[in-house]
């Protein structure tokens, strides 16, 4: 994620063409400050938990909030 792409690169706009719905969506989700933000800061508290199911929880609730999850 510590790569963002050019928009204004041809190259770039020729890759989203090819991309799915949940591609596209994923790729314009990445622009969000917020969400890069909020990405970061997950890393680093997974790096930093030994419990696989905490890590799991923390996962899947930034997943459900940033709409990347489908589970109830």
């Amino acid at each position: 994620m510590d790569n963002q792409p050019d928009w204004h690169d041809p190259r770039f706009r020729t890759h989203l063409y090819d991309l799915d719905a949940p591609g596209l969506a994923q790729e314009l989700l990445r622009q969000n400050p917020s969400y890069i933000t909020g990405y970061r800061s997950l890393v680093h508290k997974l790096g930093n938990l030994r419990s696989l199911r905490l890590r799991y929880e923390m996962a899947e609730q930034f997943a459900r909030y940033w709409g990347l999850s489908c589970t109830g």
